[in-house]
């Protein structure tokens, strides 16, 4: 597969799972003052599901990972189920960023 093709691929995987996260992200701000638990507690599932997608999508830039990062320290990410492998994936984005 031709670079370019996959590159593209990557960024179209990226963009994808960027959006859903920031749905996820929106609905649960706006529902930070509802009274409605179950409903809180379904959004909280949807963002904590969004959160580990995005970290575990190939970053296909230097600024994607930089997205990662901050992400993964502003949710205490290594904390979640999973947080592992979320880890491990941004490992693998750096060394592969880096032409290692």
């Amino acid at each position: 597969m031709p670079d370019q093709v996959r590159h593209d691929g990557m960024v179209a995987r990226w963009e994808r799972a960027l959006g859903r996260f920031r749905a996820a992200d929106a609905a649960i701000g706006a529902a930070r003052h509802s009274e409605d638990e179950a409903l809180y507690d379904r959004l909280g599932g949807r963002h904590d599901a969004a959160i580990k997608r995005l970290l575990r999508t190939p970053a296909p830039d230097m600024p994607a990972l930089a997205v990662k990062l901050e992400l993964l320290f502003a949710e205490q990410a290594w904390e979640m189920t999973g947080g592992e492998l979320c880890l491990a994936a941004i490992q693998r984005d750096a060394q592969r960023l880096a032409g290692d």
